[in-house]
């Protein structure tokens, strides 16, 4: 399937705030920091589609969580002394870096705030064409994903059996 460069843009973007959100759940703030910065990157350089689509809902929504988590974060004091010094001028120099960098967004942040419903389910815009492409796509993700559980449950069924597999997928008896 051919997709667009906007959608592979934003599926990209999609990518790096999925791995940011992960490294938030973590705690990870170094790794949140690197994140931030790629994801903030990659809208320089996306600037062309930023222009033709506007900003995408699920990048407002993340800089409001993440805004939220840091204001989190920094008002639990002991935490913070408890963290590692490199995990701990991470989450202060993120503190600085979203606040400068949420100044250019406040509309867009305190619009979502007061409207979260808008932002949480974003639809894809595609033609009427890609439509029939998308199901397809859909239904063989599922057949897909159908046979990769079935595989593990096989496998799952002969170790517990106390058989191996050898590498030319013949089953041999444990003893």
């Amino acid at each position: 399937m051919v997709r667009s460069t906007t959608d592979r843009v934003w599926a990209h973007l999609q990518e790096i705030v999925l791995r940011l959100r992960n490294a938030l759940k973590n705690g990870d703030w170094p790794l949140v920091q690197d994140e931030f910065d790629a994801v903030n990157k990659k809208m320089d350089k996306s600037k062309a589609q930023i222009e033709q689509t506007g900003i995408p809902k699920f990048y407002i929504k993340m800089l409001a969580y993440l805004e939220d988590e840091i204001t989190a974060a920094v008002a639990d004091k002991e935490g913070i002394k408890k963290m590692k010094p490199v995990v701990g001028r991470a989450v202060n120099r993120m503190k600085v870096t979203i606040k400068k960098h949420n100044k250019n967004y406040e509309g867009e942040i305190g619009d979502y705030r007061a409207n979260p419903t808008k932002y949480d389910t974003e639809v894809e815009e595609s033609s009427d064409s890609d439509s029939d492409s998308d199901i397809e796509s859909d239904e063989e993700s599922v057949a897909d994903k159908v046979v990769s559980s079935s595989f593990i449950y096989f496998y799952t069924h002969l170790a517990f059996m106390r058989v191996r597999v050898t590498s030319n997928d013949s089953i041999i008896p444990r003893h």
